[in-house]
């Protein structure tokens, strides 16, 4: 098993692909040739507009702080609120748009290749205890702490960082929470 547990000096601000804004960049995995596979980040929702398109790519925001905005896929669907820690899954192909923002919002976003990773997001709240058996896990902590222990790693992670944890068996990990965290589980 392999854990890497990575804080704020980790991460690396970038711009959006369409300019409009920054991101901060929580982890990010490429292939051979340099293609995205995975992503994880955060930004800022602060004004209504158009959010960057990202053709072959599957996307899973939440909301972690603020009021929130509405989500407008145009053609491909009826406008989606995005509400605290209720994950909203779309496709990067599709176009969209923040609308109706209801003040300054940070969401955690994840990304995938379509068709070569799949993920899946859990908000984990206050006073939860977890036992966690994916082949890849990262827990981003929002607010408080989350302990992880298994037989060979114990380790108290705090708001802001990120905890990623691989393995090649899938033995029982035990995850306990005093706050929010989000837990993206990524399969193949």
């Amino acid at each position: 098993m392999i854990f890497r547990h990575l804080t704020p000096a980790d991460y690396k601000a970038m711009p959006w692909a369409n300019g409009r804004g920054t991101t901060l960049e929580l982890f990010r995995r490429e292939d051979a040739e340099g293609a995205l596979l995975l992503r994880l980040s955060r930004a800022d929702v602060v004004e209504a507009g158009a959010f960057s398109s990202l053709p072959g790519l599957d996307r899973i925001l939440t909301l972690i702080e603020g009021e929130g905005f509405d989500l407008d896929f145009g053609a491909h669907g009826a406008v989606a609120p995005v509400l605290p820690f209720v994950p909203v899954a779309f496709s990067g192909d599709w176009p969209c748009a923040a609308e109706r923002v209801r003040g300054p919002s940070r969401d955690f976003n994840v990304m995938v290749a379509r068709g070569r990773l799949r993920a899946d997001v859990a908000v984990l709240r206050d006073g939860m205890a977890v036992v966690d058996r994916m082949a890849e896990t990262f827990i981003y902590v929002v607010d408080g702490w989350v302990s992880v222990n298994s037989p060979e790693y114990s380790r108290r992670v705090i708001a802001n960082e990120l905890l990623v944890i691989e393995r090649e068996t899938a033995p029982a990990l035990s995850i306990e929470v005093s706050g929010f965290a989000l837990k993206v589980g990524v399969a193949v």
